[in-house]
């Protein structure tokens, strides 16, 4: 008899074993046979999810989290720099301002919604 095996929170690749083998730790049987796309991941209930496995979200995450950092540092610098000109006597008030708003926007990005951020845009 054979059956299809899903690793369990992750969108591997099923695979199909004949019983009575072991089934590995952390792998499942699946109910509903092979996975019907690149996006579905198994369950601990042996179903197929749509959407990216907790192990690929968790990734999504840790990313958004370096984009982010990366870009409030990147926004901090530019303001630092509109200051020096703005003490230096040019007239920079307008665009400090715009940048201190984007790094106001960036700093309520929501990475938890990785990979589905709407990144706001720098000024220019």
């Amino acid at each position: 008899m054979s059956n299809v095996m899903g690793e369990i929170g992750h969108s591997s690749q099923s695979i199909v074993i004949n019983l009575p083998e072991k089934i590995p730790d952390g792998w499942v049987i699946m109910k509903d046979g092979e996975r019907p796309g690149i996006d579905f991941y198994a369950s601990e209930k042996g179903e197929w999810l749509s959407g990216p496995s907790p192990s690929q979200k968790a990734v999504f995450i840790s990313q958004a989290k370096i984009d982010k950092s990366k870009l409030m540092s990147d926004a901090s610098d530019k303001i630092e720099t509109l200051k020096d000109r703005i003490e230096a006597g040019q007239d920079k008030a307008a665009e400090l301002k715009l940048w201190k708003l984007y790094r106001i926007a960036l700093d309520d990005v929501d990475v938890s919604a990785a990979p589905d951020i709407e990144w706001p845009v720098a000024p220019e």
